[in-house]
């Protein structure tokens, strides 16, 4: 098992913090306005890069519920978006969201502008009384000493100083604090828009194992029940098999070789590891094959003795498809071929099987013979005289035919 690579697993987090974002479009990645055809292959893409299937021989333990949990945000964003009505509810519900976080931000601006801060108290303008007595030289009052005037003038303008300091502090504070609430208060209503996501318990921590045990006992029990489909099925087949081959051994005993070769033939499809089966088949379906043969010999026999040479040379070639123990049937076919038909060829080939099933017979060597002389293959002449005559030293024709050869 392979390890997640650091981009696929920032692939991961950034679609993760997009799915708990709630934003349809940002989930799938593609603009609001976006056609159909854009939404699709969106949606292709990225269920195919984060189907669970795709990370299942991969060590993602730690990422497996992050992974449920976007492939199920995108399945549930395309959802929603192919679908026209649901559509147009979410681009309702997500214009007004816009519009309240922008409302919420023009109010942060105007709650941070600088406020003018308290102006320095203005100094007291003489009295007039006073103004008038020093025009007109008459004396005023005594003046009060410096020092006191200076004291009281700096106890005035510190005063003052502080006063406003403190007033700029609790403006400063209070607007810090206003903007501290408004963050806590969408802070706890994110959290009650967003699902929670605390920290998993030790049995959720566990689950992964409980998971992959899970699947493997469920592995474990297809298996079981295929390996026991399977067993049921050769059982079927073997039970198959002994009856059919009890079938032919009783079409066998009525010597009815065609049934028998066909039971035979069944038994052995459905038991082909059995040599008894395929043995006797193969003994059962020639015996079946020479009977057959005989019957169409019989049927061209027939046809000749009412001159029919047409139907003589169909049945003769059926029985010789029939792959005959003896070369009777391939005899008699090459000889209306080479008599009737004029194909020498043919003849030739009829004549050579029946020597390879008998090659004992005289006539069927004496025959390939004068085949061979009439088509100029002198060699093959003399080679298959000489052959009758070991078979039947007294036979005059293949003397009188080696004796024109050699002279």
């Amino acid at each position: 098992m392979s390890e997640l690579t650091q981009e696929e697993r920032s692939a991961i987090d950034d679609l993760s913090s997009r799915v708990e974002s709630g934003d349809y479009y940002a989930i799938l990645g593609v603009a609001a306005d976006c056609s159909s055809g854009e939404l699709k292959k969106a949606y292709y893409d990225l269920s195919r890069r984060f189907h669970p299937d795709r990370f299942y021989r991969r060590e993602v333990d730690d990422l497996r519920d992050q992974l449920e949990s976007v492939f199920t945000g995108i399945n549930i964003s395309f959802e929603i978006l192919s679908d026209d009505i649901q559509r147009r509810r979410f681009d309702l519900e997500r214009a007004k969201k816009e519009e309240g976080r922008q409302t919420l931000s023009e109010r942060r601006g105007r709650s941070t502008k600088p406020r003018s801060s308290a102006g320095t108290k203005p100094e007291p303008t003489p009295k007039p009384s006073e103004a008038h007595a020093a025009e007109d030289g008459v004396p005023g009052p005594p003046p009060e000493p410096v020092e006191s005037q200076s004291a009281s003038v700096e106890v005035e303008s510190g005063g003052a100083a502080q006063k406003s300091e403190r007033q700029s502090t609790k403006s400063r504070r209070s607007a810090y604090a206003r903007h501290r609430d408004r963050l806590r208060q969408s802070g706890e209503r994110s959290k009650r828009e967003r699902p929670s996501r605390e920290r998993p318990t030790r049995s959720e921590r566990e689950r992964p194992a409980s998971d992959s045990a899970q699947r493997s006992e469920a592995k474990s029990r297809v298996a079981s029940k295929m390996s026991e489909t399977v067993r049921n099925k050769m059982n079927e087949r073997r039970d198959k098999a002994k009856a059919c081959y009890e079938d032919g051994i009783k079409a066998i005993e009525e010597e009815n070789w065609g049934p028998a070769a066909s039971s035979l033939y069944l038994a052995h499809q459905y038991a082909p590891n059995n040599t008894e089966y395929k043995s006797l088949w193969e003994e059962t379906q020639s015996k079946a094959n020479h009977v057959r043969a005989l019957k169409f010999i019989s049927l061209a026999e027939n046809a000749e003795s009412f001159r029919n040479v047409r139907e003589a040379m169909h049945n003769y070639q059926k029985a010789t498809e029939c792959d005959p123990e003896d070369g009777l049937a391939h005899y008699r076919f090459g000889k209306l071929l080479a008599e009737y038909s004029g194909d020498a060829r043919a003849a030739l080939l009829q004549f050579r099987h029946a020597v390879m099933k008998t090659p004992d017979d005289v006539r069927y060597r004496m025959a390939l013979a004068d085949l061979y002389l009439t088509q100029n293959m002198n060699k093959n002449a003399v080679r298959e005289y000489q052959k009758a005559l070991e078979l039947d030293p007294k036979n005059k024709d293949a003397k009188n035919a080696l004796r024109k050869l050699r002279f």
